[in-house]
């Protein structure tokens, strides 16, 4: 089978810059606009509808981006899902109905929970395909110009189009997308992507990390960062063998582990490994689930990177908003960099197809992608229109380019500040325009703060540092590694780091930063700079600005409705100081 795909069109001449809309409704559903070689504006439905994870059919992400850029439906050109693809016959048969041979193994149940799995999985996506369709057509988009393109395919279009990379080695690993739970592809800007591999759906990392997710009364697709959190506290040996069991690696490949210890995949109960699992610690198995993680993308990813002989590795799908995993990658011999994509989880692939289409179209697109400030951004006149329907509630005032001074010096006091600034950040970071900042020097913040934002977190707060600090602080970082930019890996603390921001390092050492320059976003580096002069500290707290549950603030509403709540003692937003009224 010929596995080239999508390799770019440099015959193809570009007589008008191209306004190709992306979508999606996977496990989150939003919207993104790509005109000529630049992404200009994306978003995921949840900032808009105020509901978590919203994987509704997105009208408000695609009424945003267009609006941003005063555009009309008749303006697009093309219109880009990216997933609900589909089958692909010729690799399907390869990927999947091979691997059954070895999952039968004579064993009708096996048999059947494979064809049950199948089944289910194509009627489910034919739904949500149907819907997209339908909610655009309803809109009065052209259906001539819709668009559909594989889920895993547009998670590498992201992965290595929005990197810093001439070429690389592409990732992808979630719980399942158009019949895989990850694909690996040969990445270059000249030849475009290849597809050297595939893992089907049925030997997913992703669903093995998310049922533990469930088991431990958490939400899968939603809450593994708590396993995470309590994977550092726990010992993985005696919970390791009954983990084990449920996926392995073996001659090259992941394999999931059908029968009794599959059952999970289909039923999502598995009773014989639960009743073990039982008698262990959260702790322990949330170590073992972590550490069976990392090994097996290990065991699959360096045979991988020795083969081919490539530093850089570009990576997206949901399994790697995993940190830990994504250092555990960074330190393969053989590799020099990486980059997660910001929004590496379903959300992400409203941009990822339109990526495709524009590729195909022959655009150069603009890389890296610098910043994921995408999002919708808010004049002083609106944010005080609203301020102004409140005014008996809270005190505010316009405190102009005073406000990076003055929000230092009450983050250095001990108060916990909102900084409400410029573009939403695109993806599950808070990235400095949608933050709480507080001071990093105690870490009993870590649980007056959550207990504040009624969260159950059980890793500490991220760190924002400046960039000329970051050596002094994180073992092994360098200025090359993008990724950090966005928050999306962790690195080992040095004594420094423990002694001067405790609130950050987690007890294994370790600590996930944002690395912050001027040119990226000056007003939020400023703060950061501001606070180093008083305190001779670099670094403070970076969280999301929102309760627990909710979607990280969008619009001011949501800004005024947090503060009223009390979730931070002062907000800085656009040029105005805010205070509830005592």
């Amino acid at each position: 089978m010929d596995k080239k795909f999508a390799i770019i069109n440099r015959d193809k001449i570009m007589k008008k810059k191209l306004n190709i809309l992306g979508v999606a409704n996977a496990n989150v559903s939003g919207a993104a606009l790509i005109i000529g070689d630049k992404t200009v504006s994306a978003i995921s439905e949840e900032r808009l509808s105020r509901k978590k994870n919203d994987r509704c059919f997105p009208i408000n992400s695609i009424n945003y981006v267009l609006s941003n850029s005063n555009l009309d439906i008749s303006d697009i050109d093309f219109i880009c899902c990216g997933c609900w693809k589909g089958l692909d016959v010729p690799e399907y048969v390869e990927t999947v109905v091979k691997d059954a041979i070895t999952y039968f193994k004579n064993d009708p149940a096996s048999e059947k929970i494979v064809i049950d799995k199948i089944r289910v999985s194509a009627e489910r996506d034919e739904f949500f395909k149907n819907e997209l369709v339908d909610g655009l057509t309803n809109m009065g988009f052209d259906s001539s110009k819709i668009f559909m393109y594989d889920h895993h395919t547009s998670h590498a279009y992201t992965a290595f189009y929005a990197s810093q990379f001439e070429e690389s080695l592409v990732f992808t690993l979630d719980g399942r997308g158009d019949f895989k739970s990850g694909t690996v592809w040969l990445a270059s800007r000249d030849s475009g992507l290849q597809l050297i591999d595939s893992i089907n759906m049925l030997d997913s990392l992703g669903v093995f990390y998310g049922y533990i997710t469930k088991f431990l009364g958490f939400k899968p697709n939603r809450h593994e960062g708590k396993i995470l959190g309590l994977a550092a506290r726990g010992n993985y040996e005696t919970v390791l063998p009954i983990v084990s069991r449920m996926i392995n690696y073996e001659n090259g490949r992941l394999i999931g582990k059908i029968g009794d210890n599959f059952t999970a995949w289909n039923t999502g109960s598995i009773p014989s490994i639960e009743n073990e699992l039982k008698t262990h610690s959260r702790e322990d198995i949330a170590a073992a689930t972590q550490y069976w993680l990392e090994e097996l993308t290990l065991k699959y990813i360096t045979p991988i990177v020795q083969k081919y002989n490539i530093k850089n590795i570009s990576l997206a799908g949901g399994v790697f908003a995993n940190v830990v995993l994504n250092q555990r990658l960074i330190e393969i011999d053989g590799v020099e960099n990486i980059y997660v994509f910001p929004h590496m989880g379903d959300g992400g692939n409203a941009l990822g197809g339109a990526m495709i289409k524009a590729v195909e179209e022959g655009v150069n697109l603009e890389y890296p992608m610098k910043d994921a400030y995408l999002g919708p951004s808010f004049d002083n006149s609106e944010i005080e229109s609203v301020l102004e329907k409140h005014s008996k509630e809270l005190y505010y005032e316009n405190v102009s380019n005073q406000k990076m001074k003055l929000a230092a010096e009450l983050i250095h006091e001990g108060k916990i500040v909102g900084w409400f600034q410029g573009r939403m950040e695109y993806g599950p970071r808070a990235l400095g325009t949608r933050s709480i900042l507080a001071r990093a020097t105690d870490s009993s913040i870590n649980d007056s703060l959550n207990n504040r934002l009624s969260r159950t977190e059980f890793m500490p707060f991220a760190p924002v540092t400046m960039k000329e600090h970051a050596k002094a602080y994180y073992i092994d970082w360098k200025p090359e590694h993008f990724c950090s930019n966005f928050m999306t890996i962790t690195y080992n603390c040095t004594d420094l780091a423990k002694s001067k921001t405790p609130a950050t390092v987690h007890v294994d050492g370790t600590a996930r930063p944002q690395i912050i320059d001027k040119g990226t976003n000056p007003e939020y580096y400023g703060v950061v700079e501001e606070y180093y002069k008083i305190s001779g500290i670099p670094s403070i707290i970076n969280t999301s600005f929102n309760n627990h549950e909710e979607p990280i603030l969008c619009k001011p509403e949501d800004a005024v409705r947090s503060i009223l709540l009390r979730n931070v003692d002062v907000m800085f937003i656009g040029d105005f100081l805010v205070k509830v009224n005592e």
